[in-house]
């Protein structure tokens, strides 16, 4: 039984998406750590188990999925960094 060989363009971009992902799971934690309550620190800890759930859906041999989570990852990293320096 053979197995799929994923193209390198479509490995360098997973493990960009995955390395975009971490730093999303990083921040949320953090927030999490800050939080004033039990459930806002849920609320952020929850975030990064939506990150784990959607880097783990994404197939690495879609270039298109990839790249959507990707953008999307880093969107809410930059919104949440804005969101930071302005408090």
């Amino acid at each position: 039984m053979s197995t799929a060989k994923v193209p390198e363009i479509e490995y360098a971009a997973f493990d960009a998406m995955k390395e975009v992902a971490s730093s999303l799971k990083a921040a949320y934690l953090t927030r999490a750590a800050e939080a004033g309550n039990d459930v806002e620190s849920q609320w952020w800890i929850r975030q990064n188990w939506l990150v784990e759930d959607m880097v783990s859906g994404v197939d690495s041999t879609d270039i298109e999925a990839i790249r959507a989570a990707a953008a999307l990852f880093a969107q809410r990293l930059e919104a949440l960094s804005s969101e930071h320096k302005a408090a």
